[in-house]
């Protein structure tokens, strides 16, 4: 869906248009379609449009989180906690993919999608340029 820039926003646009300027965001991991796919046609049926990604890892997030309460069970010590979370993470594939966590607490695997401003006619739209795959280290780009 293109968008006519208007006003102030005009030069913010024109500069990441003329500058190749990109804006990174998490990705989906095509090999988990078969469960992202059916949940964001569910999200968009119940709220008429289709849901961020971030809304996903959110959702993520919140099944680990789940997970990690039950096997904790009475023992909810801020350590035993964190090991039995880090340990879930490990051991769930979820919406968005494998969430396994790194040394230092974040996501050890993660797909980026780089979004360019581009003219379409008389507007500019947001246009998918690339997407990196950390798991294969591999930057695919798109035609501009």
């Amino acid at each position: 869906m293109a968008f006519i820039i208007k006003d102030n926003t005009y030069n913010a646009a024109h500069f990441a248009e003329t500058h190749n300027f990109p804006c990174p965001i998490f990705g989906l991991d095509e090999s988990a379609k078969s469960k992202w796919g059916p949940l964001v046609e569910r999200i968009k049926t119940a709220i008429g449009r289709q849901p961020e990604v971030y809304a996903l890892t959110a959702y993520d997030a919140l099944w680990v989180l789940a997970l990690s309460a039950v096997s904790a069970g009475k023992d909810t010590g801020i350590t035993n906690m964190k090991n039995i979370f880090v340990l879930q993470a490990s051991n769930f594939f979820g919406v968005t993919g494998n969430t396994r966590l790194n040394e230092n607490g974040d996501r050890a695997e993660g797909n980026y999608d780089f979004w360019a401003i581009r003219p379409i006619g008389p507007a500019l739209d947001w246009r998918k340029t690339a997407q990196y795959n950390s798991a294969t280290g591999v930057l695919t780009r798109y035609m501009p």
